[in-house]
């Protein structure tokens, strides 16, 4: 027959009971299976519903026998203390106390003493004695200043020297000499002497050299100077008078001929992966490559010169000679394109190491066929000369040229 939930919870406690009376094991372990028990029992039992529980009847049981007394137990152990409460939370914090009240008025001061006449008349005089110190120094480095000079100039009395001064400008008072001097040491300084309106011309120091009173000041080189005595001004015209310049012209940017025309190829160098663009020309054939460019407005029309940015294809000896060929016309508005270009100019180099970037040195002067004019298109032509001193039977590798003009000596006129 099932065992009753009365028959389970005595047995339960019983087994409880039991396992609480071996000595064996330690206290902590007492403790820790005690608890783990009574929360078992404790579990149990609420699960019982004690309203609606019916007690079920059981069958009578057997008559036991007699039992033997049994000894007396022996007295059980103290219990255990209880646990600590909980700790409190923290009050709450208090309002802020209301504002004092204020202060009653102070004492009256002790009255002053009477004023000294003496003591102040004391003080002036030494004041006098240190501004008198400190003159001469200010004097120096500063002029004295007038009324009259208004905005940022101030005005100069005769013969004042200012030294160090950051004065942007000066109003001079008609009559006088004023010297401007800058010297500091460790500089080269300008120093600037300007006389007044009744000596003509001007005296300008530059390092101790002195130019002489004109009216009109010459600049050798690049500027002029002249007299404009209608505007009552000097008139500085600056010319550009042997300034060079230069254009760089890649071979991507240039056409084989149909003719004989040199290969086009496009190499990348292993170790930096370098990408070049260039034209491979045949060391028994001569062949050739054109580009066109509208020289730039301050070309001055004259001969050009050309250098050349090449290297040797694979197999090529140092010391090995190649040469080219360069020529060129111009063509204005209106001209027959297919016109004859100038004379070709040979330009020489010889061979350091395949890989290397070799540069021609820079060629003769090249004398432009059909007479340029302003804003023309010039045609260039450069071939590998190899009926000249080319002796190189290896593909040599055009990768550009430098275009070296002279600049005109007057301005640009707007188109």
């Amino acid at each position: 027959m099932p065992e009753t939930l009365k028959e389970q919870t005595k047995r339960k406690v019983k087994k409880l009971l039991d396992f609480t009376k071996d000595a064996s094991f330690t206290l902590f372990r007492e403790i820790t299976n005690l608890d783990e028990k009574i929360n078992e029992i404790k579990a149990f039992v609420s699960q019982i519903d004690w309203k609606n529980l019916k007690w079920e009847k059981g069958d009578k049981g057997d008559k036991g026998e007699k039992g033997d007394r049994g000894d007396k137990g022996e007295q059980g152990s103290t219990g255990l203390t209880g646990s600590r409460g909980f700790e409190g939370k923290p009050g709450r914090e208090g309002k802020e106390g209301k504002e004092g009240q204020k202060g009653g008025k102070g004492d009256k001061g002790d009255k002053g003493k009477d004023f000294d006449e003496k003591i102040l008349e004391s003080a002036k005089e030494d004041l006098k004695k240190e501004i008198a110190k400190i003159q001469p120094v200010v004097n120096s480095y500063y002029p004295r200043i007038f009324g009259g000079g208004g905005g940022s100039g101030i005005s100069v009395a005769v013969n004042d020297v200012i030294k160090n001064s950051a004065v942007k400008k000066l109003n001079l008072k008609a009559g006088t000499n004023v010297t401007l001097t800058g010297t500091k040491q460790g500089e080269n300084n300008v120093d600037v002497t300007i006389t007044s309106a009744d000596v003509a011309g001007h005296t300008i120091q530059n390092n101790s050299s002195t130019l002489a009173l004109r009216t009109n000041l010459n600049f050798s080189g690049s500027l002029t100077a002249t007299d404009d005595a209608v505007n009552d001004q000097s008139d500085i015209t600056a010319t550009r008078t042997g300034v060079y310049r230069t254009v760089w012209i890649p071979a991507s940017a240039m056409t084989p001929r149909v003719t004989n025309g040199a290969a086009g190829a496009t190499e990348e160098y292993a170790a930096q992966d370098i990408m070049i663009e260039k034209f491979l020309f045949d060391g028994v054939t001569e062949e050739g490559v054109q580009f066109t460019i509208a020289m730039p407005d301050e070309y001055n029309l004259g001969t050009v010169k050309m250098k050349l940015f090449w290297d040797a294809a694979t197999g090529a000896s140092a010391a090995d000679l190649v040469s080219f060929g360069i020529k060129a016309g111009a063509l204005s508005n209106d001209d027959a394109i297919d016109a004859a270009l100038g004379t070709q100019v040979a330009v020489d180099d010889v061979v350091i190491a395949v890989g290397d970037l070799h540069v021609t040195p820079a060629s003769g002067a090249i004398t432009i066929g059909g007479t340029p004019a302003l804003g023309d298109m010039v045609v260039f032509q450069i071939v590998r000369n190899v009926g000249g001193n080319d002796n190189m039977t290896e593909d040599l590798q055009l990768i550009g040229c430098q275009i070296q003009y002279l600049e005109t000596s007057t301005e640009s006129s707007s188109w």
